[in-house]
């Protein structure tokens, strides 16, 4: 279950922030869990698959998951009987709104619960340490673009002491000006600065000599 285009980090987060409709409903569900939610999420609380978190009840969008873990993306839904007949329309909508946010839905049907527990926490263990692996190895890059320097410039180290500062010149709009910025040492600043002893760790304390203010 390799994940070839892991939505970026922002971007999912984005996607999957919950409505408020949906985060007040997930709030009096989780205080009415049914009889195989209780027991499945008696197995998934407290980390105890794989040492991942799940979390019941959770909102994603305007949905609600029955449980759910953020690290492998991985949204488990328990149906029952009356769930299927009435909701099936509702949970195909809801599937494919997950899926498209790269969130994996595993659907166990609720006699399977009581019938074969090993057998489903094994799936989800499985499953979800193969997604959460997946993800964090891919390690998604974020889409929004670097924040542009102050000013409308970049800057670049230089070799040699020398500093490479490139600024838009406010006379050559269509141009930029590239200027070499001497590394001054601090001997040099005598005539500006003074410099006390190193403090512990290494660490100057410069203290400006102002020429208005001659006591500081």
């Amino acid at each position: 279950m390799y994940i070839a285009n892991v939505i970026d980090h922002a971007t999912y987060r984005h996607l999957t922030k919950p409505t408020s409709l949906a985060k007040h409903r997930a709030t009096s569900l989780r205080d009415n869990l049914s009889p195989p939610e209780q027991l499945l999420w008696s197995y998934l609380r407290n980390n105890q698959i794989a040492d991942l978190p799940f979390r019941s009840q959770h909102p994603l969008g305007p949905y609600i998951a029955d449980f759910y873990c953020r690290d492998a993306r991985l949204v488990i839904e328990i149906d029952g009987k009356t769930h299927q007949a009435d909701q099936l329309t509702h949970d195909k909508m809801r599937d494919e709104w997950m899926q498209s946010c790269d969130i994996h839905v595993l659907r166990v049907q609720a006699h399977e619960v009581f019938a074969e527990l090993n057998a489903v926490i094994q799936t989800i263990r499985s499953i979800a340490l193969k997604r959460a692996q997946d993800i964090k190895e891919h390690k998604p890059r974020s889409s929004v673009p670097p924040r542009a320097p102050r000013g409308g410039g970049s800057a670049q180290g230089g070799v040699g002491g020398v500093f490479r500062a490139t600024h838009a010149s406010a006379n050559m709009p269509n141009q930029s000006q590239t200027e070499a910025l001497p590394i001054v040492p601090p001997r040099a600043l005598a005539g500006r600065w003074a410099w006390a002893k190193p403090k512990v760790g290494g660490v100057f304390r410069a203290t400006h000599a102002s020429a208005n203010m001659p006591n500081q």
